[in-house]
């Protein structure tokens, strides 16, 4: 790794550093176990740390962040416990830094809540997703002060990517009781670098069920949401056409536009319905996901069509339709 002149034969170091990491580490001296660490440590700062390296390498630096997350996998309760306090501190002295360390956390998270399945003891698993838990606090508030005031778009863009994996597992008090949420509306909605990506944490958000206690937070979501909507998807656009004219990030909004609506509606429908002050909201965000129903997309189709099924048996369950089968309509329905 140190001394060679190809990225093909770093990476095929990686490659067979990466299982001695994973299965043979405890073997290994503590002597040895140090080097490594410091040695990976370092290379991943010195390429992140300035833009064109950041850039230009990306894929080494991709192969080195997985080789140091499963270092910090093995070191993180015995040898290593500052190390969230130590990613923390050196994101707020470099964004190109910061950028590459967001990767880090989010790699690790996927790790330690999302795959951690067959690859670690469940008491390994357990004490990983409770450190993490532990020192979220620091590592959310480094998140909400990119979030407002970076204006560095690949950094923004890489902070909400951690975020969106961050929010299956998170303490939900960081959700309703900080600025999140209106981060994510406010600032990260309208704006096209961003939109996606908000969607998608706000969609993640939408999906969370937490009983009648939380249901005024989620009545709130949707009427702030749909404020900041109307304002660049007028409610009298032609959804199917725009979709047909516009561009690739145009149209995955328009299928994350969709997976927000029906998330939303499946998981908090009925506390939207019992708010009459909401109606319009309610209206509303059902026309948009009605337009979103004609645009010529197989997926996106699909997506709508699993809500309407689910909405249209709810309400004839509720209020069942006597209907006189005459053979003529009988046939009718066949066809």
């Amino acid at each position: 790794l140190q001394e060679a002149a190809t990225q093909e034969s770093k990476f095929f170091a990686l490659q067979v550093l990466s299982p001695v990491i994973k299965y043979r580490w405890n073997v290994l001296g503590i002597e040895e176990r140090e080097g490594i660490k410091n040695f990976i440590v370092d290379k991943v700062i010195n390429i992140s740390s300035e833009e064109e390296s950041l850039r230009q390498q990306k894929l080494y630096l991709d192969r080195l962040n997985i080789v140091l997350v499963q270092i910090v996998k093995q070191e993180w309760n015995q040898n290593w416990s500052s190390f969230v306090t130590e990613i923390v501190g050196a994101s707020k002295t470099n964004e190109s830094l910061c950028e590459n360390n967001m990767i880090i956390l989010k790699l690790l998270s996927e790790e330690i809540f999302d795959f951690s399945s067959g690859e670690m003891t469940t008491a390994k698993t357990v004490e990983l997703k409770q450190n993490f838990s532990k020192e979220f606090e620091m590592i959310y508030e480094l998140c909400e002060m990119i979030l407002r005031e970076s204006e560095k778009i690949p950094l923004l863009c890489a902070t909400l990517e951690t975020l969106y994996g961050f929010l299956s597992w998170i303490p939900l008090a960081f959700i309703f009781e900080t600025n999140m949420i209106d981060l994510l509306i406010n600032k990260f909605l309208p704006a096209s670098d961003f939109r996606n990506s908000a969607v998608k944490c706000l969609t993640e958000i939408a999906g969370i069920s937490m009983g009648n206690q939380a249901d005024e937070h989620f009545v709130k979501l949707i009427h702030l949401f749909m404020e900041c909507l109307v304002t660049f998807v007028p409610q009298y656009l032609d959804i199917a056409a725009a979709y047909e004219d516009g561009t690739e990030e145009d149209r995955d909004f328009v299928q994350n536009l969709a997976l927000f609506f029906t998330t939303y509606f499946t998981s908090h429908l009925i506390p939207l319905e019992n708010n009459e002050e909401f109606h319009s909201v309610l209206v509303a965000s059902h026309t948009y996901l009605a337009k979103i129903s004609m645009v010529n997309d197989e997926e996106i189709f699909k997506i709508c069509l699993e809500y309407w099924k689910e909405l249209s048996s709810s309400l004839f369950h509720e209020s069942p339709v006597h209907i006189n089968h005459s053979p003529t309509l009988m046939l009718t329905s066949k066809a």
